[in-house]
């Protein structure tokens, strides 16, 4: 907090003088870190910031945290402190960013007791978080659950911090304040002296110190309501839940930039991320800075949200009208492209939409990536055609006559069943609706068995049942009882998700794009069909591999995969038994240990001998690999064959995928480079806060990455497709998608929740293909969601260069594939003609695509009005302003 802020007018000097020197460097053919388009947001931002805040909504991929970094570094060179707040998840990839752009990288802060052990007594280098130039903080750092029941120390920060001011302003401590049980925690004491002991070092008019007097200054009469734990849960009648936020808040000083990733998260006003912001402090002088691809997504009306985040608040009215107004042309052009009045208001109406936001605004369309440049230059196709969409169908007349009878059971029951029906109402309405994803059939399966061990065995005569019941009601119930056992005599309940039309129609495609070499990303919502979707993939892949005589990390069936792997033998035709396919594996598993025992052998030597030939090598990666051959030398003493070796080898094995022979020592010391880096923060087992792990404090870390490890590498099954969902561990996700993005490792196949890898993640350098197993109801869902794999420096890149310069054809000119699968006839094709209209919409909003080419069927005249209304689309790039940036 001693340093001054210099300004935003030398930020800018700043900014421009660094898009100045990058670009002398591109074109001395050097690495300049930050492209063109790049270079253009910084030159923006200096033209801005001195007046407002400002938000970068460029499309997905396209590096919008490079920009954000430099920005960062150029308000910390400034003598300004910044706050960067990100999704919980995507810290990892935050500190590497920052590493890149030299700035180096903070804590990722994540909870209350992280924000406290800044004033551990034990830790004398311990660094006051108001004291620290950059603060990276998880959006979810203040999702804290409070009540009665709470530990003392989670609600201690506000009484403590209170009793302190009233003693910063020559006032006594409060009454009952010595010896009270909520005001016995050392490092709440630390903080709130710590926090007291700066502020006395600043005037009364000083800014934060002011801000201090106005969130205490109503409390003063409160003191018995600071100390009920009660009064802290967020529904309590008298909540100071939003003032121990600001007391906490208070711990972290003034900001002079905010940086806000992934800013379309948490709008409402409850949100995490929203309180966030209300409890992070900034002067007048303070900006906000906000990143997204999807700043809107269901609504243009958002914009205006989108602009609240920024501090943009008294324009947001101004804002919300002109959106409303573009929203309505945009319906009417649409509808009516032929009449010129139409057209003529449209044009109006973008051109004030783009004078209101364009202060504001900057947003890059892939249109300016030079890789889609150079893919429409020698394909012809617009633009946009550089992602290839095409549904994964399963049509009526394809199906066996169960599924055949289980769509008409399940339209039936939608009839059949009535809003008064309670449970079963509930039951049918979910599969009704989940049928086409398989969501829902399953717990009926179990819901039905369970029924039928019950009543035991019977007839199953419907008419029976409905003689049974009296009057017109009991009939009804009775038929949609018949109904519900009519989807249940198809399929044991353990293996109908294997048989689900949509799973095996995903498992088709994903088998031929593996098979050609690909890696394929799966998206869906529902974990049951997504678990059943892996179980399957892997049960087929280890099937083929003990046909084809490659060895599989298993030496059995396991209990929990018996119903896929029957599936897998009867739709693959293998014509094995279980007790054959136990056998085999029995037999080829005492080959790959042999094959392992090999590669624990070597992998020590090889991993030193590249540690000796690599340049420039990072200090934190040579401890960890003396912690790491060190602890290797000890559990040979005690003879422990479960340890160090065993688990690092087995990480490094699957990742090399080299079984016959020991990749080159380069390979071997980067893989264990990325291991190790995955497995932790670049700054965890620091204790002395030097910035550097020495060979003692690495020693002590080690334990820790090796319980990693043996949760990641602890299992005897196949890892051709993995799943990645909400009890996904953060080290496993960070280890899954290292492997992922390497070409020949498994797996092959990531299956991914959709609320946990739909954004931040980086999973495009060696896959090209998306397929939504579950498809979206939102389209800025779906954009996020493909922009995993459609990132800078992507393998479609890579791809598309290579058949460029080997002078492929259009039609072999590779593509991003987008694989919906769409289950005829149920309700999901109901809501992927849904999404695609959202789809289109988002489109008119963000992509200038007012009137897709789909909308002129051939007709040229409509084809000349399409591009008229489309040239007027509002365009927010900064490159337009700084054409060689």
């Amino acid at each position: 907090m001693n340093k001054a802020f210099e300004g935003w007018e030398i930020v800018s000097r700043r900014l421009v003088a660094y898009a100045d020197e990058k670009r002398s460097q591109e074109k001395n053919g050097e690495n300049a870190w930050v492209d063109r388009g790049q270079r253009a947001c910084l030159r923006a931002l200096a033209e801005r910031l001195p007046r407002h805040g400002a938000m970068v909504a460029d499309e997905v991929g396209m590096g919008k945290t490079r920009i954000a970094v430099v920005l960062a570094r150029m308000v910390k060179e400034s003598g300004g402190r910044v706050a960067i707040l990100v999704p919980p998840g995507l810290g990892y990839q935050w500190r590497n960013e920052l590493r890149m752009g030299t700035v180096e990288p903070p804590v990722f802060l994540r909870s209350l007791w992280q924000y406290l052990e800044a004033w551990n007594a034990g830790d004398k280098k311990g660094v006051p978080w108001f004291d620290q130039d950059i603060v990276l903080l998880s959006h979810l750092f203040c999702n804290w659950r409070l009540g009665v029941s709470s530990a003392n120390w989670r609600l201690a920060m506000l009484p403590e911090l209170f009793a302190q001011w009233r003693v910063l302003n020559g006032r006594s401590l409060p009454r009952n304040y010595h010896g009270h049980r909520f005001l016995e925690d050392e490092w709440v004491k630390n903080a709130a002296w710590s926090i007291a002991a700066a502020m006395k070092q600043l005037s009364p008019d000083a800014t934060w110190r002011k801000h201090m007097d106005g969130v205490f200054h109503d409390l003063d009469d409160n003191w018995p309501e600071l100390l009920s734990a009660g009064n802290y849960a967020q529904n309590a009648t008298d909540c100071v839940h939003a003032s121990l936020e600001k007391a906490v808040g208070l711990g972290f000083g003034c900001f002079d930039l905010v940086i806000i990733d992934e800013a379309h998260k948490g709008k409402h006003d409850d949100s995490c991320l929203s309180r966030l912001l209300e409890m992070i402090f900034q002067p007048q002088s303070g900006r906000r800075f906000s990143m997204t691809a999807t700043p809107v997504d269901l609504d243009i009306c958002q914009w205006a949200l989108a602009c609240e985040r920024i501090k943009v608040n008294g324009q947001a009215l101004a804002i919300g009208e002109m959106t409303q107004k573009y929203k309505s042309a945009v319906r009417e052009v649409q509808q009516k492209a032929s009449l010129p009045e139409v057209r003529q208001a449209y044009k109006n109406a973008a051109t004030a939409f783009h004078q209101t936001m364009a202060p504001y605004l900057f947003r890059r369309s892939k249109t300016e990536c030079e890789s889609v440049r150079i893919f429409q230059q020698h394909t012809g196709l617009p633009s946009h055609a550089y992602r290839w969409e095409e549904a994964i169908s399963i049509a009526h007349d394809a199906l066996d006559e169960y599924w055949k009878q289980a769509i008409c059971a399940v339209e039936a029951l939608s009839v059949v069943v009535s809003q008064n029906d309670g449970d079963s109402n509930r039951i049918a309405k979910r599969v009704r609706l989940t049928l086409g994803n398989g969501h829902g059939i399953a717990a009926l399966m179990d819901q039905i068995h369970a029924d039928e061990e019950e009543r035991g065995t019977g007839d199953f005569s419907p008419e029976a049942d409905i003689e049974d019941k009296a009057g017109v009601e009991g009939k009804r119930l009775a038929r949609a009882q018949w109904w519900m056992e009519l989807l249940g005599r198809g399929f044991d309940c353990k293996d109908v998700l294997y048989r689900h039309p949509a799973i095996r129609a995903a498992v088709r495609a994903i088998e031929e794009a593996t098979e050609s070499g690909q890696k394929v990303l799966v998206f869906g919502r529902f974990v049951k069909p997504l678990k059943a979707l892996v179980d399957l993939l892997n049960a087929r892949e280890m099937l083929r591999s003990l046909r084809d005589g490659r060895l599989w990390p298993e030496s059995g069936i396991r209990e929990e995969q018996r119903a896929a792997v029957a599936c897998a033998c009867e739709q693959d035709d293998f014509g094995w038994s279980l007790d054959e396919v136990d056998n085999k594996l029995k037999d080829q598993y005492a080959e790959l240990e042999k094959a392992r025992g090999r590669f624990r052998r070597g992998i020590v030597a090889a991993i030193m001998d590249g540690l000796a030939t690599t340049v420039q090598i990072d200090q934190r990666t040579k401890s960890l690999f003396k912690a790491f051959s060190k602890a290797v030398d000890q559990e040979k003493e005690e003879e422990n064959k479960n340890g160090s070796l065993v688990f690092m080898s087995r990480a490094l094995f699957e990742i090399l995928n080299e079984p016959d022979k020991m990749p080159p020592p380069d390979q071997c010391f980067s893989a264990f480079t990325q291991v190790v880096e995955a497995l932790s923060d670049k700054d965890e087992g620091d204790v002395d806060g030097d910035g550097q792990l020495d060979e003692e404090e690495a020693k002590q870390l080690w334990p820790d990455l090796l319980e990693r490890l043996k949760e990641e590498y602890d299992r005897n099954e196949g890892g051709f497709a993995r799943l990645m969902y909400g009890n996904t561990s953060p080290s496993s996700r960070r280890m899954i998608q290292v492997a992922f993005n390497r070409d020949q490792s498994f797996p092959k196949v990531l299956v991914a929740q959709s609320m946990v890898g739909r954004e931040g993640l980086n999973l495009h350098e060696a896959c090209r293909m998306v397929i939504l197993l579950h498809p979206e109801w939102n389209p800025g869902v779906v954009e996020q969601q493909i922009g995993r794999v459609d990132r800078l420096g992507s393998r479609w890149e890579k791809e598309m260069h290579e058949a460029v310069a080997k002078g492929d054809s259009a039609d072999a000119i590779p593509r991003i594939e987008i694989r919906p699968v769409i289950f005829k006839g149920t309700y999901d094709e109901h809501n992927w003609n849904v999404l695609q209209e959202r789809w289109s919409d988002l489109r008119a909003q963000l992509h200038g695509v007012v009137i897709p080419e789909s909308k002129t069927k051939g007709d040229t005249t409509m084809r000349v009005w399409a591009d008229e209304v489309n040239g007027y689309a509002p365009d927010f790039s900064p490159e337009s302003l700084f054409r060689d940036a």
